[in-house]
This record gives structure tokens, C-alpha cells and sequence, in this order.
């Protein structure tokens, strides 16, 4: 005899809903084009220091907290710092 097995409602196990479109942070339209195109170049490049520099970026331009940024990628607040001002002053190019 086979059950249909399906996931409890959240609301039966006291976990409120919440729609995707509510717990997503917004961000202006040309910071998300910006953190697609260093996420774009992360996975296309060579070079693992490029791609986390672009990571890094990319992470600070969805609004990530610095702190969170190191624990998930794995760097410094000072390497934070440094790519920052990087692709404040050049961009793309600063990073690689």
C-alpha cells in the first residue's frame, strides 16, 4: 500500500509564509546588472583570484554584511576593503 507523502504547511508547523518576492532584499536595477556581470565574469574566468574578487564584489552589491561575506567566502574584511575601493576606481578591470 503506497501514501502520498507530501510536506506539511508551514502554517501547521508554525513557521509563518512568506513569498519569495517578500524575503528577496531589492536593489537598484544597475547594481544588479553590475553584480551579474562580476558573477558572469567568476565563473568564466581562469584565474580563482579573479573569481573571488568578482565574488566579493558582487556580494557587497546585493547587500551582503561584511561579515557574512567572510564567513561564506572564506577572506578578510581587509581583502573586503581592498576590492571594494579596486572596483570603485576601475571597475571590472581593477579586479583582475
Amino acid at each position: 500500500m503506497e501514501t502520498n507523502r507530501t510536506m506539511p504547511q508551514t502554517d501547521m508547523i508554525g513557521v509563518p509564509c512568506q513569498t519569495p518576492a517578500a524575503s528577496r532584499t531589492t536593489m537598484p536595477s544597475q547594481d544588479r546588472q553590475a553584480a551579474s556581470e562580476l558573477l558572469d565574469e567568476a565563473m568564466e574566468t581562469l584565474d580563482p583570484n579573479v573569481g573571488l574578487r568578482c565574488r566579493v564584489v558582487a556580494a557587497l552589491l546585493h547587500g551582503h554584511e561584511p561579515s557574512k561575506i567572510v564567513r561564506n567566502l572564506g577572506v578578510t574584511e581587509k581583502m573586503i576593503q581592498v576590492c571594494k575601493a579596486k572596483y570603485d576606481d576601475k571597475g571590472l578591470a581593477g579586479l583582475r
